[in-house]
């Protein structure tokens, strides 16, 4: 999705139940994601030319934190950034 700019629509999201894959939206800059705590299977997020992998990384702790993830977790190609 070349124009996805944001994931803010799915806030009051809090589980998934399978794999969650985020890849190739290169104008996505954020994920907004903040209520989601679980992911049952894999967690994948690569190849987004614009999303810093901080913030990948940021969001995967957060799924850590809350009730995990069941699968495998890959970040990869995304935007490096300098750390705030």
């Amino acid at each position: 999705n070349k124009a996805l700019l944001d994931l803010s629509g799915l806030e009051s999201l809090s589980t998934i139940g399978g794999d969650i894959e985020i890849n190739y939206n290169f104008a996505l800059a954020l994920l907004g994601m903040h209520q989601l705590n679980r992911v049952e299977d894999d967690f994948i997020i690569y190849n987004n030319h614009t999303l810093c992998t901080l913030l990948a990384e940021e969001f995967r702790d957060q799924i850590l934190a809350g009730e995990g993830i069941g699968g495998t977790s890959t970040i990869t190609d995304n935007k490096t950034c300098p750390a705030p």
